[in-house]
């Protein structure tokens, strides 16, 4: 049998991750820790590989099996032992409290998160290093809040390249779908903003806000002055390349066409889509649903004024970025900043070219609910 160096196969493992295979990754780092010992950068590596490079959070199925095979615990026992060893990244801070989490163990969970966005914060951002530590908690100045696959991780990445916004170390908390987390969890993923020599400011991005029925009055208890921002797609799109996103990381295996025709056969036999959809969630994933904005900034602005609420279409964020993102910063109260380029983030990867026959259907159904939509703006937008 031949020698194994273990540094050697410590680095293979790496390259293993980072290339999505996820078996040989841990086979190797095993083999490492074996030889090498209680090595903290192992350790780090270990919990990396347990947890798919930290790749399960996207994935609600592959979370729960990792909760219930206890991989999870071992990552949890891993980055442990590598943080008693001396190891110190946020990356594996933050790969720590996201796992408590997934064990329902907010509280042993908010400390991670802490040290994992002052790390993050800091590193990103040297030029506040002398005034961070002193600088409050005071949540976020704003809250991007919708909609799915509309383009809320350009926009969110497009933003907190300004000098004056700092990132949340996670875009995507989720808050306010999941309160019981407590306040303290939620505050634990966004930085401090100092206020001299100039004033900061943080936000986040969940997409799943606008639609959550509560949400507005569960921010309008905590975060009255937040300013909020809204991205609505072509309704048509957006539940296209919804549902071609599941499918790609696993949470969807039907077809387009099955998924789509089967929301719209229930939708279509509901007299109010909208508000008498409770039994179709118990099977559907919200493709087309999530496309119906004007119920959703209705229901907002019964908390929020219309000053307070940017609604932004989203082909205008990809075909006029600069001077969308002109009035972003406006809204949210900084100066405003010129980016070097406007690139897309997480562009759905599907083929475009290929007409999904479900489109000509799914533009019949969103006809009249964009009609409400356009009237409460004031504006009509070039959708399908």
């Amino acid at each position: 049998m031949s020698k194994i160096d273990p540094q050697k196969a410590w680095q293979d493992s790496v390259t293993a991750l980072n290339s999505g295979d996820r078996d040989r990754a841990l086979a190797l780092i095993r083999q490492a820790a074996r030889r090498l010992g209680d090595k903290p950068h192992v350790q780090a590596q270990l919990g990396d590989a347990l947890t798919y490079n930290h790749n399960y959070w996207l994935n609600p199925e592959l979370s729960a099996s990792l909760v219930k095979d206890g991989t999870l615990e071992e990552a949890v026992a891993a980055w442990g032992r590598a943080f008693e060893l001396g190891h110190e990244h946020h990356w594996q801070r933050f790969g720590m409290g996201h796992a408590l989490t997934a064990l329902g163990r907010f509280d042993e969970a908010v400390p991670h998160l802490r040290i994992a966005t002052d790390l993050k914060a800091v590193r990103d951002n040297p030029q506040v290093a002398d005034v961070y530590d002193e600088a409050p908690l005071s949540g976020p100045d704003f809250l991007i809040i919708g909609a799915t696959k509309c383009g809320t991780t350009s926009l969110y990445e497009y933003m907190c390249r300004h000098p004056r916004i700092l990132p949340a170390i996670w875009k995507e908390p989720e808050f306010f779908r999941f309160p019981e987390r407590g306040l303290d969890w939620y505050l634990s993923h966004l930085p401090r903003t100092p206020q001299a020599p100039i004033r900061y400011l943080t936000g986040e991005a969940s997409s799943c806000y606008l639609s959550l029925w509560e949400a507005k009055d569960l921010v309008h208890e905590h975060f009255p002055a937040a300013k909020l921002i809204v991205l609505a797609r072509d309704p048509v799109d957006k539940a296209i390349s919804h549902c071609h996103h599941d499918r790609k990381i696993g949470c969807e295996h039907r077809t387009v066409d099955e998924a789509l025709n089967r929301e719209l056969d229930l939708l279509e036999a509901l007299d109010d889509p909208f508000h008498g959809a409770e039994g179709y969630w118990e099977t559907e994933r919200g493709y087309v649903w999530l496309g119906l904005y004007a119920y959703m900034l209705e229901n907002w602005l019964t908390r929020f004024s219309k000053q307070q609420v940017m609604m932004i279409p989203s082909e205008d964020l990809w075909l006029r970025p600069e001077s969308t993102l002109t009035d972003v910063f406006e809204h949210v109260g900084v100066d405003d900043h010129k980016l070097e380029e406007y690139s897309v983030h997480l562009e759905g990867a599907y083929d475009k070219s290929r007409p999904e026959p479900v489109r000509e259907r799914l533009k019949r159904f969103f006809r009249p609910h964009n009609e409400r939509l356009f009237d409460l703006l004031g504006r009509r937008l070039d959708w399908q």
